[in-house]
């Protein structure tokens, strides 16, 4: 119920923006009785863009999970696309996909939707218009 709630809320327009809670710690530091002492989060950064698609409009999803961090942070030249903007972008093939582990990119390969269908995956990701398979990202400071 909480879950369909929050998906109602989304459709709405009443949320923000989307973020991940990505806590790549191994498995052997999130196990235990004490919930204190236990690493919180799950790996499951890779998979945000994919909950969303199929789910809700692509603009939408755009929009929860870009522009509009980008612009409550106020970070200069992220979120959009035009003119003098940073190229960072996640192009997308839509449809009938499976999360498999060997495609898992996380640190600690353990995942809770491994098995799951999406509406889509992310297939490429360019950092400042190239190719961002390798790590190269860089401090941006929120606009005054």
């Amino acid at each position: 119920a909480e879950r369909d709630a929050l998906w109602d809320e989304l459709r709405a327009g009443r949320i923000d923006f989307v973020a991940s809670d990505h806590s790549p710690a191994p498995p052997s530091m999130k196990q235990g009785d004490d919930a204190f002492a236990a690493w919180g989060g799950i790996s499951g950064c890779q998979s945000l863009l994919a909950s969303l698609l199929g789910r809700l409009p692509a603009g939408d999803v755009a929009r929860l999970t870009a522009g509009a961090p980008a612009e409550r942070l106020r970070l200069p030249g992220k979120g959009r696309i035009e003119p003098g903007a940073d190229a960072d972008l996640a192009l997308v093939r839509l449809g009938d996909v499976e999360l498999t582990a060997p495609e898992l990119e996380d640190r600690h390969r353990h995942n809770p939707y491994v098995g799951r269908m999406f509406g889509g995956r992310t297939e490429r990701t360019l950092l400042r218009g190239e190719d961002a398979k390798q790590p190269g990202g860089r401090l941006v400071r929120p606009a005054r």
